[in-house]
């Protein structure tokens, strides 16, 4: 699921035409949540151990990925690209985590990481202190989501750690958690059937769809959003399975952290020198459907390495801590 994913991540920013990436946005980070939830593990550690482990995992990586990229902005990217940002507010962004008032501007994708940890912190919360009991569990998780709804609905999004969007978020892979749990093993035909009935509800739901963005708090009518996130995500989880020994996309579902966190430099520099061969402005050359695709598994190639050695000589050491 996660190679699949990814590669509709990095289209989705690469890719300007409209409907397009409005139909990818309605269910790329739904599915990321969804997925996290799906590989939660089961342990006996206490709560505050479990918050410890997870922090080691994911506010490392935040933090090494957003240094690294916020020098890159600085001292490079920020000179060619149009932008007013003041130096200063990615500094900021570090310590608040979500990207209100433009602080994560250098890497805007680097809001998941913090929504992450919120969501697994929740969730770890409830979990161990309902004893894993699942019905209690969706029951906490789904005030969880409703107190979003009510946050978002009167303008509150700007709580640090992604808050705001952690809440929804929190749906979504409590979503993924029950899936695994209560369907460790589904059967080809129920795959195929799955396949099928969310290619059928694609084809009657509108096209056009409401601007969807979680990074922002940007979700339209709540109704429309879920159903097309459940949607997508019920594609993606039968297609993944149906391929899941592909090792193309195996490798890109392996490298999908460092893809995500460094993907925005990539791209931005792969497009740079392709309008300066083509003499084409990048804008035209992100209409290009073609060029799109192409530009994002140029990019993905070049952080498959990258990707190779931060999961050798980086994560395991951070899983051992």
């Amino acid at each position: 699921m996660k190679g699949i994913g990814i590669f509709l991540v990095v289209f989705g920013h690469i890719y300007s035409e409209p409907d397009a990436t409005q139909w990818i946005y309605s269910f790329h980070m739904p599915l990321f949540f969804f997925i996290s939830g799906y590989l939660f593990k089961r342990n006996d550690l206490s709560v505050k151990k479990s918050i410890l482990k997870i922090s080691r995992s994911i506010l490392f990586s935040y933090l090494i990925f957003y240094i690294l990229t916020y020098i890159y902005w600085l001292i490079i990217e920020r000179h060619f690209r149009v932008s007013d940002v003041e130096w200063w507010r990615p500094i900021i962004g570090l310590f608040y985590g979500t990207n209100t008032n433009s602080y994560m501007a250098h890497n805007i994708v680097l809001w998941f990481l913090p929504a992450l940890y919120s969501v697994e912190v929740i969730f770890i919360i409830i979990y161990k202190f309902l004893k894993a009991q699942s019905l209690y569990v969706a029951i906490a998780e789904g005030v969880v989501v409703v107190l979003g709804i009510i946050l978002i609905n009167n303008k509150i999004t700007y709580l640090p750690w992604g808050g705001a969007t952690a809440f929804i978020a929190s749906g979504f892979y409590t979503f993924g958690y029950f899936i695994k749990k209560m369907f460790p093993i589904i059967r080809m035909r129920y795959i195929i059937l799955i396949l099928i009935l969310s290619l059928c509800m694609w084809l009657f739901l509108p096209t056009s769809i409401i601007p969807i963005d979680m990074n922002s708090c940007v979700y339209g009518n709540w109704g429309v959003f879920i159903l097309y996130a459940v949607v997508g995500i019920m594609f993606v989880f039968a297609f993944s399975s149906l391929v899941n020994r592909n090792k193309i996309i195996q490798m890109g579902g392996e490298s999908s952290l460092v893809i995500m966190c460094v993907h925005g430099p990539i791209y931005r520099v792969i497009l740079g020198i392709a309008s300066r061969i083509t003499h084409q402005d990048i804008f035209i050359l992100r209409e290009s459907l073609l060029i799109s695709v192409v530009v994002t598994i140029l990019s993905i190639i070049c952080i498959i390495p990258v990707a190779y050695l931060y999961n050798h000589y980086i994560s395991n050491r951070l899983r051992k801590l």
